[in-house]
């Protein structure tokens, strides 16, 4: 069930996101007729944007969460994520199975503003990731206790992690898996209804927009697990389903989800505004969460340059670093 309720979560940012979509792989197809119906329009968008086999995204989050029940570390914490700015740069390559995550923002706490800049390679094939140390430590540093020191120890290095789950899957499978997930969505987005599309024109662009309500909204989410299930052949069970509506579907009241893609004339995604608010009536947590995602496309299916692919010689393991970071301490 542990992996279910993660694959319900990542679903779900995915959908809201409209397509990070940084885990999907197909073959690229073209659409020779235009298509002006506006639920067609962006679920055809949608479908060649996970079908795309490398792109070059952007994304701009912003959350914002009640605070008005909070005290103490915990009203501390969402004050610093209210304030944030965060913005990721995705470069993917889906053939090679490579990813370039940058993490750049800023956030404030009490009087302690700081900007960061974290870039992060990832290598499926590999199953490993890097995070690039000296631009960790000098965003994050104050916080850990590093000094000029730390900062010459691990110049231009990166910090080597795995990406292998407890029982990671053969890529056979894995890539069975992702299709079927990719169906299985597009096949619930085609039951949702056709006047929760509206299509606007802005000069050659067009745009569509998706709104779902609430009860909507948990529709397409309990869809999509029967269509995804049958087409694992791994339905949820009857305890599993009621376990799913007690802890999402019956604590989260969804206020507004919208979702507005743009399109150009040859109907690829050049960029996605997704706005939502759900309120939440837990008993760590009551009150509203709202977070507004701007997602950007410069690139589809075109060539896609990696800046922090680290090489050999510039790779440590965690013990290595951990070495590093205590010579430099002795240093000070």
């Amino acid at each position: 069930m542990k992996k279910k309720k993660w694959s319900c979560v990542l679903l779900i940012l995915a959908f809201v996101l409209l397509l990070a979509a940084c885990q999907q792989n197909a073959n690229h197809k073209t659409t020779e007729e235009k298509v002006t119906d506006p639920k067609q329009l962006y679920t055809t968008a949608f479908q060649k944007t996970l079908n795309a086999k490398t792109y070059d995204s952007s994304i701009d989050a912003d959350i914002n969460i009640d605070t008005s029940n909070l005290q103490g570390e915990y009203k501390e914490i969402a004050d610093v994520i209210n304030n944030a700015k965060l913005t990721v740069d995705a470069k993917v390559n889906e053939e090679t199975k490579q990813s370039e995550l940058v993490f750049k923002g800023k956030f404030s706490y009490e009087n302690l503003s700081m900007d960061f800049n974290v870039p992060v390679y990832l290598d499926e094939d590999k199953q490993r990731g890097y995070i690039k140390l000296d631009s960790m430590l000098k965003s994050f540093g104050i916080f850990l206790g590093t000094s000029e020191n730390h900062l010459k120890s691990v110049k231009n290095k990166y910090l080597e992690f795995s990406l292998e789950e407890d029982q990671p899957l053969n890529p056979h499978t894995e890539e069975r898996l992702k299709r079927k997930l990719q169906e299985s969505l597009i096949k619930a987005m085609g039951d949702i209804p056709q006047d929760n599309f509206k299509k606007s024109q802005q000069g050659a662009a067009q745009k569509v927009t998706l709104s779902l309500s609430n009860k909507g909204f948990k529709t397409f989410i309990m869809n999509y697990f029967d269509v995804s299930g049958e087409a694992l052949k791994d339905p949820l069970t009857n305890t599993e389903m009621n376990q799913l509506k007690e802890d999402f579907l019956e604590k989260i009241n969804f206020k507004k989800l919208s979702i507005t893609a743009t399109m150009d004339n040859k109907e690829y995604i050049q960029n996605v505004n997704t706005d939502i608010l759900f309120h939440v009536d837990h008993r760590d947590f009551t009150g509203d969460i709202g977070c507004k995602l701007s997602t950007s496309y410069k690139n589809i299916n075109g060539d896609v340059t990696f800046k922090y692919n680290p090489k050999k010689d510039q790779i440590l393991t965690e013990d290595e670093f951990e070495e590093l970071m205590t010579q430099a301490t002795e240093m000070n």
